[in-house]
């Protein structure tokens, strides 16, 4: 079904690189129908497993988020030319990445201006762990190419270290060893708050 839905992909990426009024059809029919679905149940997983304090800003919540997703995605694919599904995946993980951070970042200044109380909790309270988030996403954007992508595809994607050296056509312990030498250096760059990320 997964494979299936990749061909209608595939399809509509080829139409973009067809003549401008195909380009014209094809983008929005891509985006808003085709890998819709997909795209929404990515931000909605972020959101769920990874981000679930931004849901206390109307604007982190899947809706909106998904809607920015899209206005971000329409704009870029203005000047990138996609290859593939996984391309396409790729630039909206980017995309989403700093969607999430800049509404991390709209929460912690909230959280320290103390404008936001949900469930009864001190506005104080909400201050430390949205800016441990952001420190955390900025360490690994430090991140050598191999280590960034072992991370982003085991603790955000959810993938195994089998998937990934199924992904990277290499051995597994390869990818373990990127993985440690991550964890090392986030661990490293953010001492035992780390810990206390669950990651």
């Amino acid at each position: 079904m997964e494979d299936d839905k990749d061909t209608d992909i595939q399809r509509f990426i080829d139409c973009l690189k067809g003549d401008a009024s195909a380009r014209e059809f094809a983008l929005p029919e891509l985006l808003h129908i085709v890998a819709y679905e997909r795209l929404r149940n990515f931000a909605a997983t972020m959101l769920n497993e990874h981000w679930p304090r931004l849901k206390q800003l109307p604007e982190g919540r899947t809706t909106g988020v998904v809607n920015a997703l899209l206005e971000r995605l329409e704009k870029a694919l203005e000047t990138v030319d996609l290859n593939d599904p996984e391309h396409l995946f790729k630039l909206a993980y980017n995309h989403l990445h700093y969607i999430l951070l800049d509404r991390l970042r709209d929460l912690e200044k909230l959280a320290r201006e103390g404008l936001l109380n949900p469930s009864g909790k001190r506005s104080g309270e909400l201050h430390s762990p949205p800016a441990l988030w952001l420190r955390l996403h900025e360490e690994i954007d430090k991140l050598p190419e191999r280590q960034h992508e072992v991370v982003i595809l085991i603790f955000w994607w959810g993938m195994t270290k089998d998937q990934v050296a199924e992904y990277w056509d290499c051995h597994v312990n390869n990818v373990g060893f990127h993985w440690v030498r991550a964890r090392r250096a986030l661990a490293k760059a953010l001492g035992d708050e780390f810990l206390s990320l669950g990651t």
